[in-house]
């Protein structure tokens, strides 16, 4: 059974947790606090002193993008099919590379400081610079106003089908919608119907609330 080390809010381990759900793959969760990100046999794990960490026997990987991706290649036959195209499909590679660096380039930075500078900061009860909570509101809605037009013209990032693209957004649209500004996401016709698609799959509702090991079949 494949092992991760993670936490269980943790947005980087639920996006993990998410592909291994969608690719019905059974896994442990070994649960790394914050207090033990930088202990010594962490850092054997993960160098950066990050999570989440994967183990598949004596193979193990770190980055929670690359270890989804091995994930979905490795278990290609299970689950959810075309999270990711096929080698030889030119086009789709190219338009799935797109948007996961869209994904990667352009939201993700973002929300990575929406998290550390508003919404840490407020579950710590303290000061929220109110100039930075606009800025990044403003940049938010600029950003999705682009997605909305893509999305007015296919159903999710790289066309029609979902894919790793699509659900690699999930954990930190949920900061948004439930810890921000939801009218972000859905006041905005297209990314609205995308993000109900995604929000109400059955993958992200076993680990929207924190993830826990699975039994093996």
């Amino acid at each position: 059974m494949l092992t991760i080390y993670g936490f269980p809010i943790s947005s980087c381990t639920k996006r993990v947790a998410l592909i291994l759900h969608e690719k019905l793959v059974p896994f442990r969760l070994v649960t790394v606090g914050p207090q033990d990100f930088k202990s010594p046999e962490h850092i054997k794990r993960q160098p950066f002193g990050q999570i989440p960490v994967l183990y598949d026997d004596d193979y193990h990987l770190y980055e929670s993008r690359a270890i989804a991706r091995y994930i979905n290649a490795k278990h290609a036959d299970k689950g959810t099919p075309n999270l990711a195209p096929l080698a030889d499909d030119h086009h789709g590679v190219g338009k799935f590379e797109m948007a996961c660096s869209i994904e990667y380039s352009q939201f993700a930075p973002l929300v990575d400081r929406l998290m550390k500078e508003v919404i840490f900061q407020e579950l710590r009860q303290q000061p929220v610079d109110e100039a930075v909570r606009a800025s990044l509101k403003a940049s938010l809605e600029a950003k999705f106003d682009v997605y909305n037009n893509i999305l007015k013209e296919q159903d999710y990032l790289a066309g029609d089908n979902v894919s790793l693209a699509d659900l690699f957004h999930l954990p930190e649209c949920d900061l948004i919608v439930h810890k921000f500004d939801r009218d972000i996401i859905e006041s905005r016709e297209h990314v609205a119907k995308w993000w109900k698609n995604l929000s109400d799959r059955a993958s992200w509702l076993a680990v929207k609330d924190g993830v826990q090991s699975t039994p093996s079949s």
